[in-house]
């Protein structure tokens, strides 16, 4: 008993003592002792700022007998890269996963699970006017889906101009990129030249009086080398030309053309009921005029009550055959070789930072004699978040 009472009286000493002189160690005696050295956080080489959402929904599509159902989560992330004031990086990485059932003629990667980027780009700002960006590249900054999809992101470079004056701002963006394909040896006939392409365009937008928002846009856009495995799907989905092998497809017609379009908005801030017109319009020079042009047009209310906005939108459009590349448009809209229409509903909560949506897409072949397309129907339920900041 006596031996276990010295243990414990031993074992305190150890400790006060010890204590006593952490205490009374300078900050000298600490650093000495390198397994116990804590450091500061160094400072970041640069600054960084981020932001991430995601979206969860289903949807149904019918296309003749081909039919798909599926569940899906897309996750987006926002990461910016200030390495000083006239060097920058951003990132927007991606993941896309589906769950569901599809019967289908054709393989289609539509409802493949996937990882990717959207942009991955470093940009140089020599002048507040003037930047240029070089990297992956989200088609977005083009945002004419009847031409190339906004999910599309290509690799290349892009030089961009910018200038404000009297409350509108404009941008002159020169585009330079190569297209996704992958062509296996049996895929194709000999070496193929490098595919790009390029667009010039302008984009302008201001509000006068308190209530008018605008938008206008119009350029200059060229598809050139397309490999004979896009060919190959691209005419499968609407594109005029001779597909008999994969490895020998070509089209009847280059694309090369201009684009352009706008929007008007009744967006008066004291007002509950907003209105919204669009319209976009794409020429393919090179096709004839039966084959050549894509267009689209758009009008719907946005109601605003208490912390929450109602927006519905009507579309109506047509894509003739050779406006452009099927296979790289936004596939929705049915690609190339389609008249239809198009309805969205969105009720966005924003004081709680998410979004309920719906969508509905319907049409038909404008050509429907010797083509691979049915009539098409598609519809979309989801839930959708704002960007957060991490």
């Amino acid at each position: 008993m006596k031996s276990k009472i010295g243990l414990w009286a031993l074992l305190t000493g150890l400790v006060l003592s010890h204590s006593a002189m952490a205490q009374d160690s300078n900050s000298s005696a600490l650093q000495s002792a390198s397994f116990l050295k804590l450091e500061p956080v160094s400072a970041r080489p640069f600054n960084f700022t981020g932001n991430w959402k995601f979206d969860i929904g289903g949807g149904n599509a019918q296309e003749g007998k081909d039919t798909w159902s599926a569940g899906y989560l897309y996750f987006w992330s926002n990461l910016d890269f200030k390495f000083n004031s006239q060097l920058r990086a951003h990132i927007l990485p991606y993941g896309r996963l589906y769950g569901g059932r599809a019967q289908e003629r054709w393989d289609d990667d539509s409802l493949d699970s996937r990882v990717g980027v959207g942009d991955a780009i470093v940009a140089w700002e020599p002048l507040k006017v003037v930047e240029l960006k070089g990297g992956i590249h989200s088609q977005s900054i083009v945002n004419q889906p009847m031409l190339v999809s906004n999910l599309r992101s290509f690799p290349g470079a892009q030089e961009i101009f910018k200038a404000e004056a009297y409350g509108v701002t404009g941008r002159l963006i020169f585009q330079q990129v190569i297209p996704h394909s992958y062509s296996l040896n049996t895929e194709r006939m000999k070496q193929e030249t490098l595919p790009w392409f390029k667009t010039e365009h302008a984009e302008i937008e201001g509000k006068q009086f308190g209530w008018l928002e605008w938008k206008a846009k119009g350029g200059l856009y060229e598809w050139s080398d397309i490999p004979s495995k896009v060919a190959f799907e691209s005419i499968r989905l609407g594109n005029s030309g001779d597909n008999a092998t994969v490895a020998n497809s070509r089209f009847n017609f280059r694309h090369q053309g201009w684009f352009g379009g706008g929007s008007l908005c009744y967006c008066a801030n004291d007002s509950s009921v907003n209105l919204i017109g669009e319209f976009d319009r794409v020429h393919n020079s090179r096709a004839p005029g039966n084959a050549a042009d894509a267009q689209m047009w758009g009008l719907g209310p946005k109601i605003k009550w208490k912390g929450t906005e109602l927006t519905v939108l009507y579309h109506s459009y047509f894509i003739e055959s050779d406006a452009t590349i099927a296979a790289y448009n936004k596939s929705r809209l049915g690609n190339t070789n389609r008249i239809g229409h198009h309805l969205e509903a969105s009720l966005h909560f924003v004081d709680q930072h998410f979004m309920l949506y719906a969508e509905m897409y319907q049409a038909k072949p404008i050509n429907d004699r010797d083509v691979d397309q049915r009539n098409m129907q598609q519809f979309y339920l989801g839930l959708e978040t704002d960007y957060v900041s991490f």
